[in-house]
């Protein structure tokens, strides 16, 4: 995982950032249901945008709406590219787990984006 933001956002010019720093932005965050209610993954800011797919956290934070959490494979053209930052934190050195949800019945593209993201992890030991 990694602590992210745009370039041009203020946190992307602190030498590092701490929780006072993080809670003073907006933290783009996952969003998700659980029983019948919507729970959102905000860390450190009341100030928070949440959204239900990475995908769509990694292109608003692009935008400069925020920074987030991600996970490094979805955001790691576009640390490569400048188009993301990595803040330095201490929190970008604590594990973090990867979630998917799964039926009985993968369909095509589910099953082929497990395929991709395990190949991934393999190769990046």
């Amino acid at each position: 995982m990694r602590l992210v933001a745009s370039p041009q956002h203020p946190l992307s010019r602190l030498p590092s950032v701490n929780r006072d720093d993080l809670a003073q932005y907006t933290q783009v965050c996952l969003t998700h249901i659980q029983d019948d209610k919507l729970v959102s993954e905000a860390l450190f800011s009341a100030n928070y945008l949440g959204f239900t797919m990475f995908e769509v956290i990694r292109d608003a934070v692009i935008n400069g709406t925020g920074w987030a959490l991600l996970p490094h494979p979805l955001v790691k053209e576009a640390l490569e590219s400048d188009q993301l930052c990595s803040l330095n934190h201490d929190l970008a050195l604590e594990s973090h787990y990867y979630r998917y949800v799964e039926s009985e019945n993968l369909g095509v593209v589910a099953t082929a984006l497990l395929n991709k993201v395990a190949r991934f992890l393999g190769n990046s030991q």
